[in-house]
């Protein structure tokens, strides 16, 4: 029973080696035209997927190639922009380091100065004051004697016009 078994698949494999998938079995004469063919050898039907299976390792193998290429492509850009960014990086740190030590500098100096001028401002204007406030006290005394002054010019005025009378 055993070798009946093994003799089966054997059978099966060479049947379809020697006549393919024989659908009517085969004709005598061989005379049969491409229409007539009711049968399809194993060879005839895995060549094509052979066939495909070589297109696709193909395909595969350049398209492997396309992915390193365009990979390798695309890290070099990559490194490119990184150097770049670390120039334009150390551009802007020094420019930022010149101008936050030369014109921290000298906006410090600009605000000393400009402090000092306006400590003076108010001193002269304090000064100033002072004097303007004097100044309106002496008017005033000022105008008070010249009123007096005035006063005392009337009252001689009276004198003078009463003793004309007599």
């Amino acid at each position: 029973m055993k070798s009946e078994v093994l003799l089966f698949p054997i059978l099966l494999f060479l049947i379809q080696n020697v006549y393919g998938f024989l659908l009517n079995g085969p004709t005598t004469g061989g005379k049969q035209t491409a229409a007539n063919n009711q049968f399809l050898t194993e060879t005839e039907f895995l060549q094509p997927k052979q066939v495909l299976k070589q297109n696709t390792d193909d395909l595969r193998h350049d398209m492997d190639k396309i992915f390193a290429l365009m990979t390798s492509q695309l890290k070099s850009k990559y490194d490119l922009f990184e150097t770049q960014l670390a120039e334009v990086d150390k551009r802007y740190e020094t420019k930022n380091d010149s101008f936050s030590v030369d014109k921290y500098l000298a906006l410090e100096q600009e605000l000393s100065n400009v402090k000092q001028k306006l400590a003076n401002v108010e001193q002269k204007l304090t000064n100033a004051e002072r004097k303007t406030y004097q100044m309106e006290q002496e008017n005033i005394v000022v105008k008070t004697e010249f009123f007096s002054l005035q006063n005392n010019s009337s009252k001689q005025d009276i004198k003078i016009a009463e003793l004309r009378k007599l």
